[in-house]
């Protein structure tokens, strides 16, 4: 463990690295380094198959921290035995993503435990064409 986050102080190029240690040896220093909502975030942007917004928190104009098809992502990770979901929070995530034409949702890690929150309506209408399918693909 001590060499891998040493080596990643030596002041190599990321080229350098690869070529020096290896992918996995590398991808293994990279995950080190990576805080957790960073790999929270990254692991929405696989599961969602979504692209992640760069300093999403840091810009204003940059809306959300991941994008995908039909979703505004807001990603959040607490090693909290709770998270509070406020109207405020709601309300931010509700219009940027209204702004953006995609549907609000927030990707919630709570220790191991991951969620999804979103609209009722959203819900509703998502789980209105998973019957529909499935009713369809019964016939």
């Amino acid at each position: 463990m001590y060499m891998l986050t040493n080596v990643l102080n030596v002041g190599l190029t990321t080229e350098k690295k690869f070529q020096r240690y290896g992918w996995t040896t590398y991808y293994q220093m990279l995950k080190i380094k990576m805080k957790k909502w960073q790999k929270k975030e990254k692991q929405d942007e696989d599961d969602f198959n979504g692209k992640r917004t760069p300093r999403s928190g840091g810009f204003w104009g940059f809306k959300g921290d991941i994008t995908s098809r039909e979703f505004l992502i807001e990603s959040k990770h607490t090693t909290q035995k709770g998270f509070r979901i406020t109207e405020e929070l709601w309300d931010k995530i509700y219009d940027e993503a209204l702004k953006s034409r995609k549907k609000p949702l927030i990707s919630l890690q709570i220790n191991d435990t991951e969620m999804v929150i979103l609209d009722k309506d959203d819900f509703l209408e998502l789980y209105d064409i998973y019957t529909t399918r499935n009713q369809s693909r019964n016939k």
